[in-house]
């Protein structure tokens, strides 16, 4: 499947877009900017691709979006191979985050390719139900946890902290 290259219209319009970005790496960079518009107002921001190019420094990462990420695919890697996903250890409540930003974060990882098996419906009150009992981390998610910079930054800082 060829990726979809966003249009150079986008590139002024917000400080993440860059010449030659992808489509999908455009709207992840998307909700990652609107998750952190105090560090924008503040001009502190700093946008995924640029930390994915080893401008991340020795210190561990420290921003939410990346753990939370890391979280619930390492958990997913966790539980390949037995019989059911145990969702607790990485629902909403276990990562103290409302439901919502929960789902947008499964939304945003089915939509990146990293997971697969979530179904998403409709209820008749218009609430968004979210069934996770198929979920599954897919091959282009171990890659990710296996090969981003982050994702090795956050591992290695876990892995440190539990040597301690």
């Amino acid at each position: 499947m060829e990726r979809e290259i966003i249009d150079d219209a986008l590139l002024f319009e917000y400080p993440f877009a860059k010449e030659g970005m992808f489509a999908d790496d455009y709207w992840e960079e998307r909700l990652y900017w609107g998750m952190h518009l105090t560090e924008v107002r503040e001009g502190t921001y700093k946008p995924i691709w640029k930390q994915r190019m080893g401008e991340i420094g020795d210190e561990c990462v420290k921003d939410e979006f990346f753990n939370i990420e890391y979280r619930i695919l390492s958990e997913l890697r966790n539980a390949l191979g037995k019989p059911e996903v145990d969702i607790s250890r990485f629902d909403a409540k276990s990562l103290k985050i409302e439901e919502k930003l929960w789902r947008c974060y499964i939304d945003m990882l089915g939509d990146a390719g990293y997971i697969t098996g979530v179904v998403s419906e409709l209820n008749d009150q218009g609430k968004i139900i979210m069934d996770c009992s198929n979920i599954e981390i897919t091959q282009r998610g171990l890659e990710y946890l296996q090969k981003d910079p982050i994702m090795q930054k956050i591992h290695s800082c876990k892995t440190q902290k539990n040597e301690l």
